[in-house]
């Protein structure tokens, strides 16, 4: 199975390809056939991409490594730093899974 770098690149190839064919002013058949791309792959690729812009797949959230030094002494809240140099302070009560979903939600880029 392609590596998703090689699944991106072969996407970004071919929405080069669909947008250099959208400007031409040649049929799909004229363009495929001066380029000496296979029609059916063209119209597959069109179609995918079209899906792909439409339904993106869902962020992978990267994980980023804590770095633990210097926190004050705080017995009812847990300090959560940011990397924009905000702190968070949260109760200790927070669920794992409350917590999990928060930072999914500040690290999602879309959704801001």
């Amino acid at each position: 199975m392609p590596s998703s770098e090689q699944q991106a690149a072969k996407r970004a190839w071919w929405r080069e390809v669909v947008e250099r064919q959208a400007g031409s002013g040649l049929s799909v058949r004229a363009f495929c056939r001066q380029e000496s791309i296979r029609e059916p792959s063209f119209y597959f690729w069109r179609r995918a991409l079209r899906e792909h812009d439409a339904n993106p797949p869902a962020a992978t959230p990267e994980f980023v490594p804590a770095v633990v030094g210097n926190i004050p002494q705080c017995d009812e809240a847990i300090l959560l730093q940011l990397a924009a140099g905000q702190t968070l302070r949260l109760p200790v009560t927070i669920s794992a899974t409350w917590l999990a979903e928060l930072i999914l939600a500040l690290d999602s880029p879309g959704e801001r």
